[in-house]
């Protein structure tokens, strides 16, 4: 890869000796500049980094000898070599004159080009180990001053450094100044007045020193521990010990690097957590909901037996398959059971959420879930206890009671407010699936002439067979059939699209009119028949049910303009 061109500045008051230069310096690796006067000479030293100047002595207004003066007297340019281009006098005194100015070569007139060429390359060279010397200087100075930060963060921070012997009582040889956040001092430790064997505790000390050789001689580079040492001033500390094993070249061990942190407060939390935990199992070992207590991480720390009976699971399985409780949640309540633990997490809800399970046997139960965070002194987030209550019983009967308020009494299908309920709910789902929803609004043909003829209790029982008939022939489960009012009768169609709907229209049209329901006043046929129309979308986000409405309603109209007893349909938008 060629290296990038130098500056090299020109400065002549004359353009055809500055064009014989260029002609004889020309080349890939320097970037001539040029300058006509002194004063633009000076502009251009601040615009760009010259690796020499070529500067001609004889020049109007300001000749090079000022030059070379006033760009002595800037930092930015006082390092720049100078060649003064003459051609008026070799005197040394004049010579003189033009070195004390700040040259530091002279070149005369006429211009040999070898002597040029050579002496431009040597400057050139010299720019480039001068700039390649400034870049390494540079990142020797930002190392050094990465290694001084790095150092004031070990000496500052928490986390204290040592090297201890691999010999009897273990003594320092190095430890960093921050062991004072124990009431030690580094000297103290270093000039073995302490030896680390001392500061263990005296009920971890032989646990200590037995892990320490077990582990060492396993052949193990590092291994971590846990225990307590003794502050100066006589408290005890808990520690989390990190510690590399340096052996020698003949596989003995020397000595031991490492560091070591103080974790007094995750103790302390640990322990309140145990036995809070230890009087959470007394009370939940006995309670018949699914109790248990999740950490941060995901696992399980607690399960109560009760999960078998509202699950099918034992507690076992949510221990070996942390991810076992977001897997019995229904498919179609994840995003809700989702919310749920972001709640539980950050603590803003607290409030029971009712959702569905689906068991090891298949079996959809409902829940009442309740939850919270569990959190350590420092705020940590630790884990979240939670509980959820079998509410499918009650469930049920809910269902009952809401399949009783959505029954028309009369017919016994699906009543108006609850084809709206369903109707809305579908869409939205619809929306978001990207599938067809269709809709099928149905008449019974000269009703009112009907009731003129047979009576109004005999139109009631006409109602009552003319639902069940479509009730009967319209009964798969994304099938509804409900009385719209009158004796006007809707169906919705989930995922279907306007054939098959308009298969289905046919055949309940078809079902009604073999009933033979007798129908003096009907035209052209003596039995009572229906009309229907039928309508299909393909819902987007921003459409509304109520044109779906509006394109079936009107494809009804058609049909009973067109002589009833027939089905017209209406594509979508």
């Amino acid at each position: 890869m060629s290296e990038n061109p130098i500056n090299i500045l020109m400065v002549d008051d004359r353009e055809e000796n500055l064009l014989a230069l260029e002609q004889l310096l020309e080349g890939p690796e320097y970037n001539l500049i040029k300058a006509t006067s002194g004063p633009e000479a000076l502009a251009r030293l601040l615009e760009y980094d010259f690796a020499l100047v070529l500067l001609d002595v004889q020049m109007p207004e300001m000749d090079g000898f000022e030059v070379a003066e006033l760009m002595r007297l800037k930092a930015r340019t006082k390092q720049v070599p100078i060649i003064f281009v003459t051609a008026i006098n070799k005197d040394q005194r004049y010579v003189f004159k033009g070195y004390q100015a700040g040259a530091v070569d002279y070149l005369f007139k006429p211009i040999d080009p070898v002597i040029l060429e050579s002496k431009v390359r040597i400057f050139a060279s010299l720019y480039r180990q001068r700039k390649q010397l400034e870049k390494e200087i540079e990142r020797r100075e930002t190392a050094e001053w990465e290694l001084r930060r790095e150092q004031n963060l070990f000496h500052q921070g928490p986390v204290v450094v040592f090297k201890w012997l691999a010999i009897e009582n273990w003594p320092v040889e190095y430890v960093s100044p921050n062991i004072s956040q124990f009431g030690y001092r580094a000297e103290e430790l270093v000039s073995g007045e302490k030896t680390w064997l001392e500061i263990i505790h005296s009920d971890d000390r032989d646990r200590v020193i037995s892990e320490t050789g077990v582990l060492s001689e396993s052949n193990r580079n590092f291994f971590e521990q846990d225990y307590r040492i003794l502050q100066a001033d006589g408290r005890e500390k808990w520690v989390y010990v990190f510690t590399l094993v340096v052996r020698s070249d003949l596989g003995q061990i020397t000595h031991y690097d490492g560091y070591i942190l103080d974790i007094t407060e995750r103790k302390r939390t640990e322990k309140a957590l145990e036995e809070s935990e230890e009087r959470y199992r007394t009370v939940t070992e006995f309670a018949s909901d699914f109790v248990y207590w999740r950490t941060a991480d995901g696992w399980m720390r607690y399960v109560s037996p009760s999960c078998l009976d509202i699950t099918g699971y034992d507690p076992e399985a949510f221990y070996s398959n942390p991810h076992l409780i977001d897997e019995l949640v229904h498919i179609e309540d994840r995003d809700l059971w989702g919310a749920c633990i972001r709640d539980a997490e950050t603590g803003v809800c607290h409030s029971p959420v009712e959702f569905r399970i689906m068991t090891k046997d298949r079996e959809v139960r409902w829940v009442s879930h309740t939850s919270r965070p569990l959190r350590g002194e420092d705020g940590r987030l630790l884990g979240i206890r939670a509980g959820d209550h079998d509410i499918t019983r009650l469930k049920t009967v809910e269902e009952q009671l809401r399949r009783l308020n959505s029954i028309d009494g009369l017919t016994q299908v699906a009543n108006r407010r609850y084809f709206d309920d369903e109707l809305d709910k579908e869409w939205r789902r619809s929306v978001r699936r990207r599938t067809f929803i269709s809709m099928i609004m149905i008449d019974i043909d000269f009703f009112k002439a009907y009731n003129d003829t047979y009576g109004h209790q005999q139109g009631d029982e006409a109602l009552r067979r003319v639902a069940a008939e479509l009730a009967k022939t319209a009964k798969r489960p994304r099938e509804l059939v409900a009385r719209y009012g009158g004796e006007e009768f809707a169906a919705i169609l989930l995922e279907t699209d306007l054939e098959s709907s308009a298969k289905l229209a046919e055949k309940i049209r078809a079902n009604v009119e073999a009933l033979r329901i007798e129908h003096t006043a009907s035209q052209p046929l003596p039995v009572l028949t229906i009309s229907l129309g039928v309508a299909a979308m393909l819902p987007k986000l921003g459409d509304e049910s109520a044109s779906l409405i509006s394109r079936a309603d009107k494809a009804l109209y058609l049909a009973k303009e067109r002589g009833r007893n027939q089905v017209v349909t209406l594509p979508g938008a």
